[in-house]
């Protein structure tokens, strides 16, 4: 999470925070933007009014949310730094956290100080003299920084109530119909003792796989409560692919799909070597992606794609589909090959690549 810390006194400051919070959310991060999300109007209606209360629980909202962050990126306007400003740069800077300042401002206090005081300089590890020049840094991390698996989650946490929605995303729907028609026909008719979903999202195979006992990983816990609507009977783990939390050799069939180009190739690697710890000698391994070539040139990029929600707010989620170009290869390095498919969607241009893989 980036807390953005700035002056909040004026119409247009308070602007310009909803518009920077836009611009950074879009990138995937999540943000706490004081103004909206200390919940200032549900405090006072708490303690009515009582206003030694009503401040003392939005500045304890705000230090925790300090607390809570990864980043505080500050605008450091004026001629002297906003007070509550500074307050919570040094607040952050005592916890060891990253600090970054925006300021557009060219007036500064002489050669010796800089343009802001030494104190406030010294604490961040990087200024921007623009909007644009921030959000491309951001933009430039988004797919490499320690804050990647916490953008995917924000993401998905904000999207599950409509991601499968196939009248709000058609195109998302459609790939998943055409991937669980492609599994459905590899596990049908067979039984399992242990089925697991790496990235089960709001769930598909799970419901129709057949098996003793059923475990379901996401990172993201919006969407575990949505699979867990429609499955109570299954276990969730909150988690990452890195590390799968189940014993070893315990795995009969293993299930992931669409997640692969979330990931770098380290964390590829080690889901992989995962893979082959929790699955037992005669498992299975049904991985789904989409056709690199296809995407890449459909979506126009190879780093990220753009999500619009039903509320039209935008996200740019960290996706490295170039990596998926070599796949292939690199799955025959840590798996046996049993079958693989390109399979068409129906719609030109639109495809996903289906593997059944098993252990060396």
């Amino acid at each position: 999470m980036i807390y953005l810390a700035t002056s909040l006194f004026t119409d247009a400051e308070r602007e310009f925070g909803f518009s920077l919070t836009e611009k950074i959310e879009r990138l995937g991060y999540e943000v706490y933007y004081p103004w909206r999300d200390a919940g200032d109007e549900e405090i006072v209606e708490r303690f009515g009014s009582n206003m030694d209360k009503v401040n003392d629980e939005i500045v304890r909202r705000n230090l925790e949310a300090i607390r809570k962050c990864e980043m505080l990126i500050a605008v450091a306007e004026g001629s002297d730094v906003e007070s509550g400003t500074s307050m919570e740069i040094g607040f952050a800077h005592a916890l060891g956290k990253k600090i970054r300042c925006l300021r557009t401002d060219f007036r500064t206090q002489g050669k010796r100080i800089g343009p802001v005081n030494i104190m406030i300089s010294r604490s961040a590890e990087k200024f921007y003299s623009s909007v644009d020049e921030l959000v491309d840094d951001l933009k430039r991390e988004c797919t490499s920084s320690s804050l990647t698996i916490e953008n995917i989650a924000h993401f998905y946490n904000t999207v599950a109530n409509e991601y499968s929605n196939p009248n709000l995303h058609p195109t998302t729907a459609l790939f998943k119909r055409t991937e669980e028609a492609y599994m459905k026909g590899i596990v049908c008719g067979k039984r399992f003792n242990v089925a697991m979903d790496v990235g089960c999202g709001d769930g598909n195979f799970l419901l129709y796989v057949e098996s003793d006992k059923k475990i379901g990983l996401d990172l993201s816990l919006e969407m575990i409560k949505r699979h867990r609507s429609k499955l109570p009977t299954a276990s969730y783990i909150l988690g990452t692919c890195v590390s799968l939390l189940v014993g070893d050799s315990t795995v009969d069939v293993l299930h992931s799909s669409f997640l692969l180009d979330h990931l770098n190739d380290t964390e590829r690697s080690l889901f992989f070597n995962e893979v082959n710890r929790v699955m037992n000698r005669r498992g299975i391994f049904l991985l789904a992606t989409y056709s690199p070539e296809e995407t890449l040139e459909s979506r126009g990029s190879e780093t990220s794609f753009e999500y619009v929600t039903s509320t039209g707010r935008k996200f740019n989620v960290p996706s490295d589909f170039k990596s998926l170009l070599n796949l292939r290869e690199q799955l025959m390095n840590s798996f046996v090959v049993d079958s693989y498919d390109r399979v068409s969607t129906g719609q030109a241009n639109l495809s996903i690549d289906c593997y059944v893989l098993k252990k060396k």
